[in-house]
C-alpha cells in the first residue's frame, strides 16, 4: 500500500510539473500511514489476546483437573459413608 502511494506521488508530480504542493496526495499518504499504524496495533493486540487465551486455557485445564479430582474424592467419601 505504501509503495502504491509512492507511485501515486511520482505520477502526480509528473502530471503537474509546475505544482510544488499536492494536498490530495498528502491526504492519501496521511490516511495510508494512519491505516498502517492501526493495522500494526491490531497485530500487536491479536498476539496479546492469543497469549491471554493460551493462559486462560491453561488455567481452565488446571481447574478442570482439580475439579475432577475433588469430584472423585467426594464420590469415594459418599460411598464410605453409605
Amino acid at each position: 500500500l505504501k509503495e502504491d502511494v509512492e507511485s501515486l506521488r511520482i505520477l502526480v508530480e509528473q502530471s503537474r510539473p509546475g505544482t510544488v504542493k499536492h494536498h490530495d496526495v498528502d491526504s492519501v499518504e496521511k490516511e495510508v500511514n494512519d491505516l498502517v499504524k492501526r493495522w500494526d496495533q491490531i497485530c500487536i493486540q491479536v498476539v496479546e489476546r492469543l497469549r491471554s487465551v493460551g493462559s486462560c486455557q491453561d488455567l481452565l485445564s488446571l481447574y478442570h483437573n482439580g475439579l475432577h479430582a475433588e469430584q472423585t474424592w467426594a464420590s469415594q467419601m459418599e460411598k464410605r459413608i453409605s
